[in-house]
């Protein structure tokens, strides 16, 4: 490249500038609104100039608008409500005073709502010191909640703070002693992935709006586990109550 000169942008291509000695680059993605959803278009601005050298008449400025590779349409990405685990434990502590229970007891309690199913299985049993901890920690995975939410008989769309969407009867299924709530986290995952198709987004685009990386998305199809906020940003994103995705299970 001759010195001086601005990059060849047809030799390097959209995507790829010189970052040369003497060169500054500055790139940025600027996202236009058109009717509710915003088009993704790339504006580089490049600043020509000698790299300590003062600003003069021999720099000069250029912007060039570059076409994506593909056109990307998304949806208008929203704030997502949180799951207040706070909130969770206050209920579950309100609840265990009210009847006389220690952490040890209620954790027995919370165990016990699956007797003929934990004597099928050789599961440990809830720990009451972990339960006790729950407000410290300040997160819990999405099938623990399901303890307590069932004790309670409070649905998770109750401890959800922030703008949280109307997505209708938000009652858990009823659970009999020989079975457990659980997520369907392999479900949720196919909702999830024909919701991305519809709209046109990648995983990253997906995850980007879900505040996660796009590996807690895609492993969500093996999964049995994950974290409870990120189960309900989830539904809340997909328009569903947490109860379409939770139902009886023998494990």
């Amino acid at each position: 490249m001759t010195r001086g000169r601005p990059p060849n942008r047809a030799r390097n291509g959209h995507d790829h500038l010189i970052r040369s000695i003497g060169w500054t680059v500055q790139a940025c993605l600027i996202r236009a609104a058109t009717s509710g959803c915003f088009r993704a278009c790339r504006c580089v601005r490049v600043t020509v100039g000698r790299v300590g050298s003062s600003a003069d008449s021999s720099s000069r400025l250029a912007e060039l608008f570059l076409v994506p590779p593909r056109s990307v349409m998304l949806t208008r990405v929203r704030d997502l409500p949180v799951f207040d685990c706070g909130a969770l434990f206050s209920a579950l502590d309100a609840q265990r005073r009210d009847r006389g229970l220690d952490w040890w007891a209620l954790a027995a309690e919370l165990w016990q709502q699956s007797s003929e199913l934990n004597a099928q299985r050789t599961d440990h049993p809830l720990c009451g010191g972990a339960i006790a901890r729950l407000q410290k920690r300040g997160a819990t995975s999405c099938q623990y909640a399901l303890f307590m939410l069932r004790w309670l008989r409070r649905a998770p769309e109750d401890f959800l703070t922030g703008p949280v969407a109307d997505v209708g009867d938000v009652a858990l299924p009823e659970a009999g002693s020989g079975s457990r709530l659980r997520w369907d986290l392999k479900q949720a995952h196919a909702a999830l992935n024909e919701d991305r198709r519809a709209r046109d987004l990648t995983w990253a685009e997906l995850a980007h709006e879900l505040n996660c990386t796009p590996s807690r998305l895609t492993n969500l199809r093996k999964a049995r586990f994950a974290d409870m906020d990120l189960a309900m940003r989830i539904t809340q994103w997909l328009g569903q109550p947490a109860a379409a995705f939770i139902h009886p299970a023998q494990w």
